[in-house]
């Protein structure tokens, strides 16, 4: 991932294959968000409902990252104990724009 960042290339994670394994498609789509992956390719339209909604934050998810850019605004300052500063800011925008939101 660290190649496609230096490109400017949005990482895609590979296919799942077994059409007819939703639990399987569900913890392979899991994986790929801790490790980072911001989009997983799908082989058949019905995957892509279940890859969605685990790709899509939640609303706690953007209730963060509006705190977290609000207090970006202001300088550098603290969400949950967290220090905020350009990188979690721009964490924040991703989150915002995955959602479908403008920051």
């Amino acid at each position: 991932m660290a190649a496609c960042a230096l490109a400017g290339v949005t990482p895609i994670d590979s296919p799942f294959f077994d059409l007819h394994d939703e639990p399987g498609l569900k913890q392979e789509v899991a994986a790929a968000v801790a490790m980072g992956f911001p989009a997983k390719a799908a082989i058949h339209p019905a995957q892509v409902g279940t890859i969605n909604a685990a790709l899509t934050p939640d609303a706690a998810a953007v209730a963060k990252a509006r705190a977290i850019l609000a207090e970006n605004a202001k300088g550098v300052g603290t969400v949950d104990g967290q220090m905020i500063d350009e990188a979690i800011a721009r964490k924040a925008r991703h989150i915002l724009a995955a959602a479908g939101l403008d920051a």
